[in-house]
């Protein structure tokens, strides 16, 4: 089981093994082992620094559009 981060949505992949027990689950807890933390966390981290650059680009590219709107009034 891995979090992805890609073009600014979550995605979860899943083995093949994953994904037969979460379809025989439906509506239930599954158990995941507990030696997935440590993978888990870090791709929450990854997909969490993803994002936070994703978020200041898109910060960068509106002050630069108001810089030119500014400068044309």
């Amino acid at each position: 089981m891995r979090l992805v981060y890609y073009q600014e949505k979550l995605y979860l992949s899943l083995t093949k093994a994953e994904s037969d027990e979460l379809y025989h689950a439906k509506g239930r807890a599954i158990e995941i082992c507990t030696t997935s933390l440590i993978t888990l966390s870090e791709d929450i981290t990854q997909c969490n620094l993803q994002h936070l650059r994703d978020v200041e680009n898109r910060i960068i590219e509106l002050e630069s559009k108001v810089e030119k709107y500014e400068k044309l009034n």
